[in-house]
């Protein structure tokens, strides 16, 4: 009963932020690696099925701050209009329940797999697109120090590479965000 309690409530904290993120997710290929996020963490929910039956539930205190800091960021997210703030806030919540219902035994057993739902979070534009612009910048100099190597003259203007006859620009593309975002979340697995 105080289970579906539970869960409804979050369903109606959440009922305009999840169809906005799944949206997000499903047409962002940077974040194409994010559905393999919850089969990873029930997997380890499984695999640690008997230390779940085995925990001792003693619901702790302790998880009343998290609940509070978790409501209070998905409230200055909507009013400010913050995504990731909103997004973060959902696994906020979740920590704070599994502490306050289950107690720090629970969450010990738990946090992996609950905590690698962050995958689940498109990071804030700002930090992509700084990340981003250093690994094209990054991605322009080794270029053209391999190709100086190979002894083409070539003149690195930014991320443009001019060479006699051409110029090459290393776009956002190039940059290898993708790659490295999609095989952070399974290496960390």
């Amino acid at each position: 009963m105080l289970a579906g309690g539970v869960i409804a409530t979050l369903i109606g904290l959440y009922a305009r932020v999840l169809p906005l993120w799944l949206q997000d997710l499903w047409g962002d290929p940077n974040y194409s690696h994010v559905f393999i996020v919850p089969i990873i963490s029930g997997f380890v929910l499984w695999q640690r099925r008997r230390e779940l039956a085995a925990v001792l539930i003693r619901g702790s205190w302790r998880g009343l701050p998290l609940l509070l800091a978790g409501v209070s960021a998905l409230i200055l997210g909507d009013v400010g209009d913050e995504t990731f703030l909103m997004r973060t806030s959902l696994i906020v919540i979740l920590v704070g329940l599994v502490l306050f219902n289950f107690g720090p035994g629970m969450f010990r057993v738990i946090a992996f797999p609950l905590l690698f739902f962050l995958f689940m979070v498109p990071m804030p534009g700002i930090f992509f697109y700084a990340i981003t612009a250093r690994l094209q910048t990054l991605a322009a100099e080794s270029g053209a120090s391999a190709l100086d190597l190979l002894g083409v003259p070539i003149l690195l203007d930014g991320n443009i590479m001019h060479l006699r006859g051409i110029t090459l620009g290393v776009t956002e593309a190039c940059s290898g965000i993708r790659s490295l975002m999609t095989l952070v979340a399974p290496g960390v697995a």
